[in-house]
C-alpha cells in the first residue's frame, strides 16, 4: 500500500511538471513542453490557430489535392497533427498516434500536401504568439 501512494506521488509530479496551466489569469492555455522540438507547445489557447479560409476550405484543399490510383482505393480518417509555430509555419507534421514506419502510401501523400499549405493565422495565449498542437481528423 505505501509503495501504491509513493508511486502515485511520483505520477503527480511528472504529470505537474510535463503539463502547465497559466494559474492566476483568466486565461486557460494549457502547454507542454516538446522534447522533439525542444520547446513549449500549447494544446489549448485563448485563440486557437486557424487555416487563413477557415478549416473547411483546408478540408476541401486536402480532398481536391489528394490523389491515389485506383489500386489504393482508401475509405477512412487520416488524422494530422502538426504545430503552428509563432511565424504561421507547419512543424513536426505527421499522422497522430501512427509511427513513420506504418505510413501508407496515401499516408505519406497527405503529408505531403501540408508542405504545399500556405502559413496558418498563429495562436494566442493572453494576447502573445505560442505555437500550438492542432490534431484535425480529415475524412476520405
Amino acid at each position: 500500500m505505501k509503495l501504491l501512494n509513493i508511486i502515485s506521488v511520483l505520477i503527480l509530479i511528472v504529470n505537474g511538471c510535463s503539463t502547465s496551466r497559466h494559474v492566476g489569469t483568466e486565461s486557460k492555455c494549457v502547454s507542454q513542453y516538446d522534447t522533439i522540438l525542444q520547446k513549449k507547445i500549447y494544446s489549448f489557447v485563448d485563440e486557437m490557430p486557424q487555416y487563413p479560409d477557415g478549416t473547411e476550405e483546408f478540408l476541401k484543399f486536402i480532398l481536391k489535392n489528394l490523389e491515389y490510383s485506383e489500386q489504393e482505393v482508401y475509405q477512412g480518417t487520416i488524422n494530422y497533427t502538426f504545430v503552428v509555430d509563432i511565424d504561421g509555419k507547419l512543424l513536426d507534421k505527421r499522422i497522430y498516434n501512427k509511427n513513420v514506419t506504418d505510413y501508407t502510401p496515401i499516408d505519406k501523400k497527405a503529408l505531403e500536401l501540408l508542405d504545399k499549405i500556405s502559413k496558418w493565422e498563429i495562436g494566442k495565449c493572453d494576447g502573445k504568439k505560442v505555437p500550438v498542437r492542432i490534431i484535425l481528423p480529415v475524412k476520405l
